[in-house]
Formats: C-alpha cells, sequence, structure tokens
C-alpha cells in the first residue's frame, strides 16, 4: 500500500501544509508555492493558471529566473511536453504526471523544452500536479529538481497526489474570491460613475448607498447642510408623500417630478444572509434640464395637492385621458380615477376643463 511510504512526520507535514494554504488572503498562488519549499523542501517550482482554451497564464515563481518565465511565454510553452493543450487528457485523469508518464527519460533528454529550457536552468527531472474543479483544468502546479539532486521518490509521489486535490480545492475557491472582488469594483465603477442618481434604501427607508450623481442632485435640491442630509429629507419627503403606495413592495414602480427632477423608485428582493430574503428600493434621480412642472409650483401649495396629484394634474393639462395617465405612471384607472376625485374636491370643480381653468387662475380660489 502506498501509505506504507509515510510516516507520521509526514502526516504531520501534510495537515500542516492543508492549514496553512486555507489561511491565505492575497497571492494564493505564491502562498502555495512558498509552503511547498518551508515544508517540504521542493525548491523550484512554478504555479500557473489555466483557461478555458487550455492556455496557460498568470505565473508565479518559486527560486527560478523571471526571464525563463518570460522566454516560456514568448516561445517554449510550444515544445514543453506537459503544455496541457497537448496532455489535456491525462492531467484530467492524473493527480501527478512524472515525465516518464509521457516518454522515456532518454526521449526527453533530447526534446528542445529539456535542451535549450530546462537544461540550461540546470533542472532535469519534473513533475505536474494537475489542478481540476469539475473534470476541467484550471491550473498545475511544477516541480522541479536539479540533475545532481535524487529524482522524486514514491513518497513524493505519494505526498503531491494527497495534496493536490487541496490545493484545487482552494484554488477554486480563491478564484471565486478574487472574481467576486471583480465584480464588486466593476459593479462599484459603474455605480459610481453613472450620469443617474441612484440611492439604495433598506426596507425600512434608511441609506444603504448613494452614487457621486445623487449626490450632486442633493446639493441643488437646498434641504439639509449636506448632500446626506439633503438625500435624507428627500427621501423623508417623498415617503411620507407616497406612504400609501409603498405598503406593498410587489407593486413598488412610483413614478413623479420634483423640482427640475424625474424619481422613479422601484423596490427589489436580494438575498439576505439573516433572513434569506429582503427587499430594497433603488431611487433613480434623473434631472430634466430646461424643464419646469407644477411640482411644488402654486397650484400645489394653493390647493394642497399632493406630489401624486400635482403630477396627474400636469398630465391632464397634457390632455392624457385617465388610461393614459395610468399607463403612463403604472397605477391602475381607478386609482387615477380616485385621485381625479380628490383633485376636484380640492380645486372645488367638477371637471377636467373646470379644473384646468382654476389652476391658471389662482387668484379664483375660495
Amino acid at each position: 500500500m502506498e501509505t506504507n511510504f509515510l510516516t507520521e512526520s509526514d502526516y504531520t507535514k501534510i495537515l500542516s501544509f492543508i492549514a496553512q494554504t486555507k489561511k491565505s488572503q492575497n497571492d494564493y498562488q505564491q502562498h502555495v508555492l512558498t509552503l511547498l519549499n518551508e515544508i517540504f523542501g521542493y525548491n523550484h517550482t512554478t504555479f500557473n493558471l489555466i483557461n478555458n482554451k487550455l492556455e496557460v497564464f498568470n505565473s508565479r515563481l518559486f527560486n527560478l529566473a523571471e526571464s525563463s518565465n518570460k522566454s516560456y511565454y514568448e516561445y517554449y510553452y510550444k515544445t514543453d511536453i506537459f503544455n496541457p493543450k497537448i496532455q489535456a487528457n491525462l492531467m484530467i485523469s492524473k493527480d501527478v504526471i512524472s515525465i516518464t508518464d509521457i516518454m522515456p527519460t532518454s526521449q526527453f533528454e533530447n526534446t528542445e523544452f529539456y535542451l535549450d529550457f530546462l537544461k540550461k536552468d540546470m533542472l532535469y527531472y519534473e513533475l505536474v500536479l494537475p489542478l481540476k474543479a469539475d473534470n476541467k483544468l484550471i491550473g498545475a502546479v511544477g516541480i522541479y529538481k536539479e540533475k545532481d539532486e535524487n529524482n522524486f521518490s514514491n513518497k513524493d509521489l505519494v505526498i503531491l497526489n494527497r495534496l493536490t486535490e487541496f490545493i484545487a480545492s482552494d484554488l477554486l475557491a480563491y478564484l471565486d474570491y478574487t472574481n467576486t472582488l471583480k465584480n464588486c469594483q466593476t459593479y462599484n465603477n459603474c455605480f459610481d460613475e453613472s450620469s443617474t442618481g441612484i440611492i439604495i434604501l433598506d426596507r425600512n427607508f434608511s441609506i444603504i448607498s448613494y452614487n457621486r450623481a445623487a449626490e450632486a442632485s442633493a446639493s441643488k435640491l437646498h434641504i439639509g447642510n449636506s448632500p446626506y442630509s439633503s438625500i435624507q429629507q428627500f427621501i423623508y419627503k417623498v415617503i411620507s408623500e407616497y406612504s400609501h403606495e409603498i405598503n406593498n413592495p410587489h407593486q413598488v414602480n412610483i413614478k413623479f417630478f420634483y423640482k427640475t427632477f424625474f424619481i422613479n423608485i422601484v423596490a427589489r428582493i436580494i438575498p439576505s444572509i439573516c433572513e434569506g430574503m429582503e427587499y430594497v428600493y433603488l431611487m433613480f434621480i434623473t434631472e430634466e434640464s430646461g424643464k419646469k412642472y407644477l411640482t411644488d409650483n402654486n397650484p400645489r401649495a394653493n390647493y394642497n395637492l399632493t406630489a401624486r396629484e400635482t403630477e396627474i394634474l400636469e398630465l391632464v393639462k397634457n390632455g392624457l385621458s385617465n388610461e393614459e395617465i395610468a399607463d403612463n405612471l403604472y397605477i391602475s384607472s381607478h386609482t387615477v380615477k380616485t385621485h381625479m376625485g380628490n383633485i376636484f374636491q380640492k380645486l372645488q370643480v367638477k371637471n377636467r376643463t373646470a379644473a384646468l381653468h382654476r389652476i391658471n387662475s389662482p387668484t379664483e380660489k375660495h
């Protein structure tokens, strides 16, 4: 049995290696190569990633010249007997591959890869640890020895065979982590550079985040003594006026005008560690330069109209029917009819024509 090659000290080293690889916070590849040297004494190593096209990239070296790495990528990868494009099936089927798994040593000594690449660095023996996830190559660790050293022993093969699975598993987790960081950075850059103001609120309407465009918009609202307090007070104002439409997050899609800004509020479901799923509210703010809306003008102030009523009255002024207003604001015709009734009551009129006449003649207000 292969386990006969291993002593208690060997198992202690294996367990120490596995435990320490999981402590890597930055460069996982270089961390693995350092541990292979410190714990097992492997002095010349490489750690390469492999992409979906079976191309080697993003190499890390230990005790090997960077010039060798450069020449490898410029040409010698084509002559590498362990090239994953050539040895993909072998690398998928085995956890540790030696030169003799591919060709006799005498044949290897006459290859261009050995004569022109490895030999100049006094390297002769080589093992490769293919790293796999879901039966797909994601990386490879290369371990080299000089010709005057002893060849890899059976104990080396057994130890490395046991390490390969753990290195592959940790590498996959590391790649997922770095991809998540990259995606977050991309999201943050897009979020912050967007010309549309974006405010993210939790289900209690507290601010989670906002971008620079939202901050710039808030500074133009002239409420509060800082962008953050301006945003907070604006949100309070909006929520208080539209609370009846935010009671059911499933249906939240509110659109309205405020001064020279067009505001759209929508609810979204996101995963939550504590509660499984929870709602957040997204507020989008777009400045409509050169346009003036009824919101916060005399009709609203004079007749105590809500923001929604003022918005509907503006659409009435533009000649839209109840059905068209409903489609425009993503609400039902029944809701529009209710708002119209409230508008007529506040303006003390009985129809649309009278309502428009009243707002154009504010001095007639009783």
